[in-house]
C-alpha cells in the first residue's frame, strides 16, 4: 500500500537507483540487522528504488534470510525495479548488486545499467579484471548481448550523493 502511495506522486527519471538503507531500530524483531560499516549499526534494512531527485518509488523490508533464501541479488533487483523496465531507463546500482548477469537480464527488458563491479564478480572477463585505470578512465567489453552505454552528465554526482545521503 505504500509503495502504490509512492507511485502515485511522481513517475520515475530516466535514472533510478537500486540501493539499500538502514533504519536506526534497537527493539527487538526477528529482521533487525547489525551492519557495523553503516553509520546506525543496528536497525531495519530496507531496500528502496529511489530518482535523481532522490524521490522514494519503492521500499521493501529484509525480513531476514530465511524469507530470501534461494534468491540471488538478480532477481532482487528484477523485483524491485518491476514496472520500471522495458521504458529505456538506466538503473544505477553499487557493487554489492551489480554483475554481468543482472546487465544481460535487464538489456533484454531495454534497460541499461550502470554501476561499479567487484573485481571478482563472476562472469568477468580477464582483460577487465586485470586493466590498471588511471582516475576517470574507464574500461569495457562489448559483446552481441552485452556493451556499455555511458551517459556521465551529472551521473557520477548524483551517485555519489546519493551513497552519503544513508
Amino acid at each position: 500500500m505504500m509503495n502504490e502511495m509512492f507511485e502515485k506522486f511522481k513517475k520515475p527519471n530516466k535514472y533510478i537507483a537500486v540501493d539499500e538503507t538502514m533504519v536506526p531500530f534497537r527493539e527487538r524483531v526477528s529482521f533487525r540487522q547489525y551492519i557495523p560499516c553503516q553509520w546506525h549499526k543496528y536497525g531495519i534494512k530496507l531496500f528502496k528504488v529511489c530518482d535523481t531527485d532522490a524521490y522514494t518509488h519503492r521500499v521493501e523490508i529484509y525480513q531476514g534470510k530465511y524469507i530470501t533464501k534461494g534468491e540471488n541479488l538478480t532477481k532482487l533487483v528484477l523485483r524491485l525495479c518491476e514496472g520500471y523496465l522495458n521504458k529505456e531507463r538506466t538503473i544505477v546500482t553499487d557493487n554489492f548488486y551489480t554483475g554481468i548477469e543482472l546487465a544481460r537480464e535487464l538489456l533484454d527488458k531495454n534497460t541499461h545499467l550502470i554501476g561499479t563491479l567487484r573485481k571478482y564478480r563472476k562472469g568477468l572477463p580477464k582483460e577487465v579484471t586485470s586493466t590498471k585505470l588511471k582516475t576517470g578512465e574507464i574500461v569495457g567489453r562489448g559483446g552481441s548481448k552485452l556493451y556499455s552505454n555511458f551517459e556521465m552528465e551529472g551521473l557520477a554526482q548524483w551517485a555519489k550523493y546519493l551513497s552519503y545521503t544513508r
